[in-house]
């Protein structure tokens, strides 16, 4: 099934990403898995949540600046795919907390690339920490 058809699918009968998208990782190895798991995630454009309007984003409503990412729409999003899918909530997860420091105090140049690739899909987000010994 290609993405558009997902995505028609999902708003023509109401179904969750989660109930068409699990069947769709079946027999996958995880590595696999999570990539098609992003790829489901960012055709139904949800991804567009964890960056600014500015920069490819979702309006939310309203709910923020052009320039700022709603954390109501965030944990609302990561609440409706963890009921379904542990997997989609990861995928969704690490897009968001790998693009929110770009996206808070990153260079206009760094957003401008790499926030609408994040939002696509096409980069997977992430980031690192580390601890003194």
């Amino acid at each position: 099934m290609r993405n558009e058809e997902i995505v028609a699918l999902l708003r023509t009968t109401g179904l969750t990403i989660g109930e068409v998208g699990e069947p769709m990782l079946a027999g996958l190895d995880e590595t696999a898995a999570a990539r098609r798991a992003l790829e489901i995630v960012a055709a139904t454009k949800i991804l567009g949540h964890v960056v600014p309007v500015r920069f490819g984003g979702s309006t939310v409503g309203g709910l923020v600046e052009q320039d700022e990412v709603s954390c109501r729409a965030v944990c609302a999003v990561r609440e409706g795919l963890a009921y379904h899918s542990g997997l989609f909530d990861v995928m969704f997860a690490m897009q968001g907390l790998g693009s929110y420091p770009i996206a808070r105090a990153g260079r206009d140049a760094l957003r401008e690339r790499l926030l609408p690739e994040v939002v696509s899909g096409k980069q997977i987000a992430a980031f690192a920490l580390t601890e003194v010994e």
